[in-house]
């Protein structure tokens, strides 16, 4: 057995052998075919797809003995060389360390003379993203019209740092990254070629720590196999790669459910210990909630999509059932949102606990929709006076309990039933009115945590919304967000809706200039980056809204 790495006796050799990147492939097999090719070509795509190999395979193809030909022979002299890195009218040339000016002259230097030993020259420039713009400037003419008998091959992972006058003299192929089950039946592929016994679930797992690169898929495997065990298992490959096993995480999701936090530090200091790679471990434990909700919203027929082992989605659909639908969500969501902000963190341990903890603590977590709006706001502080003249709270209207505690609003919510008519109308309970309506598809673009934050009052029918700041009123001054607040409060038995704008809506934009540059924190940040206010502009002017004909009268 040749001592080799897997991902040198395994490169591909031929188009066909290439994995998931059938359609270029076949485009390049019939340029080769026909012997009808473009000046130039570029290649992006991430890590490990075969960018490189496809551009060796291609130029293999173009100088066969016998091109034109869909695909190379592999035995003549000129495809061996060509494979060996040996030829030499055949060039690999690192952008990474050729970037420069001169390099890029010398290059075109050589273009101009005649190919020694085959039919074409071939250029290969891997890491092409790391050219300098002098470099890539000398380089445009020749990609555009090169001389007759040269090919050029620009392979890169950032194709976005590519000047478009590149990109637009060169036929441009995207690989796209490999799936799961594609590079697992790879493996599969070379492990019984290597006549290697394994485990479905440790292939599995190389697949999905790969993350769409096959070299690293062989890679991982090559290292997993270095320890000479005769079969490749689940265990030894988490061991060596580093990463939690199954057990761990039944063993989290129960103390999650349970709320058991001495358990999760418990928990976060063994993957301390274990070396765990907690970017990894980040991921697993989004995809481990993913199919968590999945199961719990469509239960047993989901388990085939999932592609797990039997014995593990029998496991976790029966974990699922200790959680309710809101809470596997909100897990899930908030595992997305910290992957990123926990691998940066400075102390990345500390940060994945403290996000362990606030999901075994989510249940007990008060929703948003249930919070009080604040009673000590500014302008609850400046009362308007009734119709009748009785001073009342620009955030809350005198409230109806104290008169007539047999009539209040409050206690015909849970029915979603408007007040008595001859109860006065008020902020809070109207509040509570839509908090229990806004989950219904025509609210849903109510936006109930902003109206929490503003303050309400109402005279008469009349419901008056100050805002405080300019996003809140942004916010509710929208098309969709105005119908549905309307419609509830025509439902609860008000008249007219007036939205008014926060006190620096009206101001003109010198005097907001004037304000905003004298403001300590934005005189900080102009001096940290060197900025300086452009402009200020104000919002538009307040609305007010009559729920029968939905129009504003400014």
């Amino acid at each position: 057995m040749s001592h080799a790495p897997l991902t040198t006796r395994y490169r591909p050799q031929l188009f066909a052998d290439l994995v998931g990147q059938e359609t270029v492939c076949s485009i390049l097999s019939r340029a080769a075919a026909e012997d009808r090719l473009a000046p130039a070509y570029l290649f992006s795509g991430t890590r490990g797809v075969g960018k490189t190999t496809l551009a060796r395979v291609f130029a293999k193809a173009l100088n066969c003995r016998k091109a034109p030909t869909a695909e190379p022979c592999n035995v003549c002299d000129q495809c061996r060389k060509i494979a060996q890195g040996s030829h030499v009218d055949v060039l690999e040339i690192d952008g990474a360390s050729n970037r420069g000016i001169e390099d890029a002259r010398r290059l075109r230097e050589h273009i101009g003379y005649a190919p020694l030993e085959a039919r074409r020259k071939v250029f290969i420039i891997d890491e092409a993203h790391m050219l300098t713009r002098e470099s890539f400037n000398a380089l445009l003419k020749t990609l555009e019209e090169p001389p007759p008998g040269v090919t050029f091959i620009l392979a890169t992972t950032e194709a976005h740092k590519f000047p478009v006058t590149i990109v637009s003299r060169c036929q441009h192929f995207i690989f796209q990254r490999l799936s799961e089950t594609q590079i697992g039946a790879h493996l599969i592929t070379i492990l019984e070629r290597e006549h290697v016994c394994y485990e479905q679930a440790a292939v599995h797992l190389l697949a999905r720590r790969a993350a769409g690169s096959v070299r690293d898929a062989l890679s991982l495997m090559g290292q997993t196999l270095a320890l000479g065990d005769a079969t490749l298992n689940e265990q030894s490959t988490r061991q060596v790669l580093g990463l939690a096993g199954r057990e761990f995480f039944g063993t989290l999701l129960d103390a999650v459910a349970s709320g058991d936090c001495a358990l999760v530090s418990t928990l976060v200091r063994g993957l301390q210990d274990q070396g765990v790679d907690i970017g990894f471990f980040l991921r697993e434990l989004g995809t481990l909630w993913r199919n968590l909700f999945l199961l719990r919203q469509a239960g047993p027929a989901i388990l085939p999509v999932l592609e797990l082992p039997e014995e593990e989605g029998r496991e976790l659909l029966a974990k699922a059932k200790s959680f309710s639908l809101a809470h596997v969500h909100a897990a899930w969501q908030m595992v997305l949102d910290a992957q990123r902000r926990v691998i940066l963190s400075l102390e990345p341990a500390s940060a994945l606990e403290l996000l362990l903890l606030n999901l075994a603590l989510l249940p007990r977590l008060v929703p948003v929709e249930q919070v009080p709006p604040p009673q000590n706001s500014t302008l609850s502080k400046a009362p308007s006076p009734d119709p009748d003249g009785t001073p009342k709270s620009a955030l809350h209207s005198k409230s109806p309990q104290a008169d007539a505690p047999e009539a209040s609003p409050v206690s015909r919510q849970s029915t979603g039933t408007a007040p008595d008519a001859n109860v006065p109308l008020g902020w809070g309970e109207f509040l509570e009115f839509c908090a229990q309506r806004h989950t219904q598809p025509a609210f849903l673009a109510l936006p109930l945590p902003i109206l929490r934050q503003i303050e309400g009052r109402f005279e008469g029918t009349m419901l008056h919304l100050v805002c405080t700041t300019a996003s809140q009123y942004q916010q509710v001054n929208q098309d969709a967000a105005l119908t549905a607040l309307h419609t509830l409060l025509r439902e609860y038995g008000g008249s007219e809706l007036a939205l008014l704008p926060p006190a620096v809506i009206n101001k003109s934009k010198a005097v907001l200039k004037k304000e905003f540059s004298s403001h300590p924190l934005l005189q900080s940040l102009m001096e940290q980056f060197d900025a300086k206010i452009a402009a200020c502009t104000s919002l538009d002017a307040p609305a007010r809204i009559n729920p029968a004909t939905k129009e504003n009268n400014i």
